[in-house]
């Protein structure tokens, strides 16, 4: 069985996450010509990394209520993209296959899978959300 990561670990891959935040803002203001996806999509996928660098910074200094916030923010920005792909307008260089449903077009399937996804990302992400709100604030001192 694994270990779960220790603190040198979390601090690694909020720097990971946070680097590639900063590296997708710069693709969507740059706006290069091979961009697949809307601005506003790019920055949000940019946000998700920062929401999961900042998830992973937070419990590393152990700060473990304080990381459920940016927790959330990820599982809310991940549900924006799947939505994206799944009923955002025009079509999308996406394709799947599933036994038996060969005679629905792979976009479609695609789009599919990404809807179910995105319903299942929007459940998780109104149960952390509805998780944050009925937290009780700690005590100063520390007391239960």
């Amino acid at each position: 069985m694994s270990r779960p990561p220790d603190r040198r670990q979390r601090l690694a891959g909020a720097v990971w996450c946070l680097g590639l935040a900063v590296a997708l803002a710069y693709v969507a203001r740059a706006g290069r010509a091979g961009l697949r996806a809307p601005p506003g999509v790019v920055y949000l996928g940019a946000a998700t990394y920062a929401a999961a660098g900042a998830t992973l910074l937070l419990q590393a200094l152990g700060y473990l209520r304080a990381q459920a916030v940016p927790a959330f923010l990820m599982g809310a920005g991940m549900t924006g993209i799947a939505g994206w792909v799944a009923f955002g307008p025009g079509p999308r260089r996406c394709q799947a296959s599933f036994g038996g449903f060969g005679f629905i077009p792979p976009e479609r399937l695609c789009r599919t899978a990404f809807g179910i996804g995105a319903l299942l990302l929007g459940v998780i992400a109104w149960l952390m959300l509805r998780a944050l709100l009925r937290r009780e604030p700690e005590s100063p001192d520390g007391a239960a």
